[in-house]
């Protein structure tokens, strides 16, 4: 292949054209565009999953279509908590039943935000991962039981 471009360079210099005219032009690489934001608003929902009855908070609308799988009737949203974070802080976060969860953006892109999530119950750890979400979507936390039911968390990135 080397040995072909040197002798077009060779004959296209003979012939008296200039040499980058018989060298294709390279498509330009698009540019992968800036950021959108320098920050992300994280939210974390504490959701009460249970089957004492039927209501499901309308906060929850959006997530209705992934909580219909679940084997629990009623939702209630118990708290809502969200912080503004830059790639690499942390929010933290108290929830019911003595919990701590722990949301670390590690960093994020036009389509993308990166998170660690760690949930501690009575200050020793059950879980530890790190997810990427989507853009103004959610991740949701299943667990851990919770007085005759579940605690749902979903993690929300918006920018």
């Amino acid at each position: 292949m080397m040995t072909r471009l040197i002798a077009m360079l060779a004959l296209t210099m003979a012939l008296g054209a200039p040499a980058v005219a018989q060298v294709p032009p390279r498509r330009p690489v698009p540019a992968r565009p800036a950021r959108v934001a320098q920050s992300v608003q994280v939210q974390l929902m504490v959701v009460h999953a249970n089957n004492r009855h039927t209501r499901v908070d309308e906060r929850l609308e959006a997530l209705r279509a992934h909580l219909r799988h679940l084997d629990y009737t009623g939702y209630d949203v118990l708290q809502t908590q969200s912080e503004t974070l830059s790639d690499g802080q942390e929010a933290q976060y108290s929830i019911a039943g003595n919990r701590e969860v722990k949301v670390q953006l590690v960093d994020h892109d036009d389509e993308n935000g990166r998170l660690r999530i760690l949930v501690f119950n009575s200050g020793r750890k059950v879980l530890e991962t790190t997810v990427s979400v989507r853009r103004n979507r959610s991740f949701i936390v299943m667990g851990p039981n919770y007085d005759g039911g579940v605690l749902i968390l979903p993690i929300t990135v918006r920018y």
